[in-house]
């Protein structure tokens, strides 16, 4: 990741209505997951492969008891402060260090669309869950969306539902829910990534946060574009959301 957008990522996390969205919709799949699993001893486990800032793993771990890995060493250290929580460096998919138990659950939010072997990735990932595991992915999704935020973020593809699910089922692991999320910016992201192209300030890049007023209101309408497409999914979206087992 470009050195100068890692500098921001923290206050996006904290701050900007997609990340927060993201969160939410992650953890209302994560706790459905946890409603139907046989009553256990102990807190259910959650590995954060690519955990970032580590925003996401200080709500995890209210829930869940929680790892993180990261590849970015200054993001490593802002993942340790912001979760409390064990945050180790690491990278997908050769490079994961040894963890002393395999989880309940893995998370990989956005993650994939940055390594050149996505298969061996998502094999690794798998190989840290438990047998009766479930892994959360999230990816990009469109090609046709494919912009300078994917070139600052070091993306190597955008999905699309067939490709992503092709390649859980080459991972020989089953597919319970896939879905598109983030319909309605599709067009106003569009719109904007093409104006930039043409007015050449693709170079300018950075992800503004808006007012609190806006950011709210753009967080509440993904949420609520999720509720309410549960059970029917979405023909498109600027994202995918998975969730897998080993069969």
């Amino acid at each position: 990741m470009n050195a100068d957008y890692v500098a921001e990522y923290e206050s996006m996390e904290k701050g900007h209505w997609w990340w927060q969205a993201r969160r939410d919709i992650v953890l209302n799949i994560l706790h459905d997951l946890l409603a139907q699993r046989p009553p256990r001893e102990g807190a259910p486990t959650l590995l954060d492969i690519g955990c970032g800032a580590g925003v996401n793993l200080a709500s995890f771990r209210e829930s869940f008891d929680c790892v993180g890995v990261e590849p970015d060493p200054v993001l490593v250290e802002k993942a340790r402060a912001n979760s409390q929580v064990p945050v180790h460096q690491g990278t997908l998919p050769s490079g994961l260090p040894p963890l002393d138990t395999r989880f309940d659950y893995v998370v990989l939010l956005d993650v994939l669309e940055h390594i050149d072997d996505d298969l061996a990735a998502l094999d690794a990932a798998a190989s840290q869950m438990k047998p009766d595991g479930r892994m959360v992915i999230n990816v990009p999704a469109l090609p046709w969306m494919w912009s300078v935020h994917d070139e600052v973020n070091q993306h190597k593809r955008r999905y699309l539902a067939g490709g992503l699910r092709e390649l859980i089922r080459g991972a020989g692991l089953k597919t319970s829910l896939i879905r598109y999320w983030g319909s309605f910016p599709v067009p106003l992201a569009f719109l904007e990534r093409q104006s930039k192209r043409l007015l050449g300030k693709e170079q300018s890049y950075r992800v503004p946060i808006p007012s609190p007023r806006v950011n709210s209101l753009c967080r509440q309408l993904l949420r609520t574009e999720f509720s309410l497409t549960k059970s029917l999914g979405l023909p498109f979206g600027l994202s995918l959301i998975a969730v897998v087992h080993k069969p």
